[in-house]
């Protein structure tokens, strides 16, 4: 196939970037309320910033055994890196036996947590609200 934009031999290769966001823009806001631990999680998380991720986490979440929410309402991406981070938050609460959820992921960050299934190993939440429910009926039993 020929390249429209062929000058003397040579093609032209025309794109363009926009960068309008800051790629290391990620937040995490933490707030314990009624015996759970919500984390709040707003940005981007990637390989740029998945190292203050994961210690902005462990800080949040240090020696605490209460349930862990991990709201992704106003998470836009997450690379790898930040599932590492994610997966060893579930491993942490796994090992204190202590409930762990994830709440409020968009499309984009849903069709992410698939792909890697980690729907499989997680409990997944559409709202905070849905994620506060499940918790209720994990502590009053089947």
């Amino acid at each position: 196939m020929a390249c429209p934009d062929v000058v003397a031999g040579l093609a032209t290769l025309r794109y363009s970037v926009t960068q309008d966001r800051d790629d290391t823009a990620m937040n995490v806001t933490c707030e314990r309320s009624d015996g759970i631990l919500w984390l709040r999680v707003s940005g981007r998380i990637n390989i740029l910033n998945a190292e203050q991720f994961d210690e902005d986490i462990k800080d949040a979440i240090g020696d605490c055994d209460r349930p862990v929410i991990l709201d992704l309402e106003n998470l836009d991406y997450i690379s790898s890196a930040g599932l590492y981070v994610v997966l060893k938050i579930a491993k942490i609460t796994r090992q204190r036996e202590t409930a762990f959820a994830l709440c409020g992921l968009s499309d984009v960050v849903h069709l992410i947590f698939e792909r890697v299934g980690f729907d499989r190993i997680m409990a997944i939440h559409p709202t905070r609200a849905a994620a506060l429910a499940s918790l209720e009926r994990r502590t009053d039993g089947p």
